[in-house]
């Protein structure tokens, strides 16, 4: 494949995508709602973070850019790491890793 050949998005892709954005404005509203208070003051800008690089590496995955996967994948890891250090995980951070396991299926795709 060339490098100027146009990759068409796969609809999973789309949708997925689609969520993270949706989710990660909702987050950061969430954020300075107060929901993301932990036994600090530095977890809910350490979710704001990620939540950043998340929504980063959605926009390279609607691109179809491999970037936007290994971004994503440093978000998704992120949301284990941080809640468990905080001591606040719960099942519910497991949701970023299902969404890295579902863009996998298409990372071959992407250029």
């Amino acid at each position: 494949m060339s490098e100027n050949q146009q990759v068409s998005r796969p609809p999973l892709i789309t949708l997925l995508c689609s969520l993270v954005f949706i989710a990660g404005i909702y987050m950061i509203v969430q954020t300075f709602a107060g929901a993301f208070h932990a036994n600090g003051t530095l977890f809910s800008p350490f979710i704001v973070l990620f939540i950043i690089i998340a929504i980063t590496g959605a926009s390279g995955m609607w691109s179809m850019e491999k970037w936007g996967f290994i971004v994503y994948m440093i978000a998704a890891s992120g949301f284990q790491v941080i809640p468990i250090i905080f001591g606040v995980w719960t099942y519910w951070w497991l949701l970023p890793m299902v969404l890295l396991f579902l863009f996998a299926v298409h990372v071959r795709e992407m250029k």
